[in-house]
């Protein structure tokens, strides 16, 4: 939890003390003293913006009064600054829950005029505020058991862990940061086996997704796929692509 704290940036560094010295006090002497020695992360409240804090607080009061919110939302141009999207268009919408992943905080809810779910990304939002008008409800607007409905939303299209399950085999030369790197990925369930020139065949499963090709692009040099084929194909392009960039 107070990792967490340190990380939010919607907390200030006088508010993130003041909270990790209340989560402090629920623990004894002992606790205080073993705590004291973890190495805290780096924090990110020093770069807090309190808009963040300011829109969170409308959200849970909208949702409280079972309103819609409205907003403005940017897009990043060219010189990697935001402008309001669509000449400014004002969204509205039905919210249900606000989402925090990779210390970004996401809006996860609906249009009337749209079925199914959408989601923003709250350091987007601008001039937030609780419409006048009701919300409709999770269970009217995306069916019964909504929470189930809007957490595989989450991992489909937030997480970006889109797509049917795949088995993967990769090839590579083992050694003790290769193999860690291959185990936080892969998880226990990966299979190993040697080769009779010294490398390793690994075949595990993982979701077909952009985060997949990201990782094998990231740790080109140390695996190479063999299957499955699609796959293998869609790397070998992204390399030659990223060759011919620096060859520019």
């Amino acid at each position: 939890m107070m990792d967490a704290v340190q990380q939010a940036r919607c907390v200030s560094v006088a508010e993130a003390n003041k909270i990790r010295e209340k989560l402090l006090e629920l623990t004894s002497k002992r606790g205080r003293s073993r705590f004291s020695h973890m190495m805290m992360p780096i924090s990110c409240n020093v770069e807090v913006d309190t808009k963040l804090g300011e829109y969170i607080e409308i959200m849970l009061e909208a949702m409280f009064m079972h309103k819609k919110i409205q907003f403005q939302y940017t897009e990043i141009n060219d010189n990697m600054e935001k402008v309001l999207r669509r000449e400014g268009k004002v969204y509205i919408l039905n919210l249900y829950t606000i989402y925090w992943s990779d210390n970004n905080y996401y809006l996860i809810g609906s249009h009337d005029n749209h079925d199914g779910l959408t989601s923003y990304r709250l350091d987007r939002v601008e001039n937030l505020t609780i419409s006048e008008e009701y919300s409709i409800d999770a269970k009217e607007k995306i069916g019964q058991n909504p929470e189930l409905y809007i957490q595989e939303y989450i991992e489909k299209s937030v997480n970006h862990f889109s797509g049917e399950s795949i088995r993967i085999e990769v090839e590579y030369e083992p050694n003790q940061v290769t193999n860690a790197i291959l185990y936080d990925f892969a998880g226990s369930s990966v299979k190993v086996r040697k080769q009779a020139n010294g490398s390793c065949r690994a075949v595990f499963s993982k979701m077909n997704s952009v985060t997949l090709t990201g990782w094998f692009m990231q740790y080109a040099n140390m695996f190479k796929v063999i299957e499955p084929e699609k796959l293998r194909n869609e790397l070998q392009e992204q390399l030659k692509e990223a060759v011919k960039n620096y060859e520019k």
